[in-house]
Order: structure tokens, then sequence, then C-alpha cells
């Protein structure tokens, strides 16, 4: 019984994204191209202003920078576990391969 009730909800999930992509296709994404607005930080400085554009993008830029040292760390935590590695040899390993990207 549990399993059909799960397969339900899941199905539900599914059309319930389905119809918030095609809601925001029909009546949301069309005003945005009428107003010329290409991106979140343009579309904030058109509404309010360039103080809160800017707010914006300092918020991004700190959780960016703590998620990327959230998902190194616990790599090198995993990474430290399989394989006896330095931490310094990891380090020079992440910005030889970033760079290269």
């Amino acid at each position: 019984m549990n399993k059909i009730l799960n397969k339900k909800y899941i199905f539900g999930l599914i059309i319930a994204v389905f119809a918030i992509i095609i809601f925001i296709a029909l009546f949301i994404f069309p005003y945005f191209l009428r107003s010329g607005v290409k991106t979140l930080p343009e579309y904030l400085e058109l509404r309010f202003n360039k103080y809160c554009r800017f707010l914006m993008a300092v918020i991004l830029l700190i959780t960016n920078l703590a998620l990327v040292t959230m998902i190194l760390s616990s790599t090198f935590v995993f990474i430290e576990k399989i394989l006896p590695v330095e931490k310094s040899l990891f380090i020079s390993i992440i910005v030889i391969v970033g760079s290269a990207v």
C-alpha cells in the first residue's frame, strides 16, 4: 500500500512541476521579454534601484564562496579517507585543475 501511495505522490509532484513550468512559460517569461530584462540583477535594478542589485550581488558572492568552500572541504575529507593525501597536495591539484578549466 505504501509503495502505491509513494508512486502517486511522486506522480503528483511531477504534474505540479510541469504545471508550474507551463505557468512561467505562458505568463511570467513574456513579461520579462517585453520589459527587456534578461537577468535577475537587471530586474532588481529596474524594479528597485542599483543598491538592491549590488546587495543581491554581494549576498550571492558570499553564499557561492561558502558553498564552494564546503564542497572542497567535504571532497578533501572524502578523498583523505580513501587515499593518504596531504592537504597541500590536494589544494595544489584543485588549483591546477581549476585553472585548466
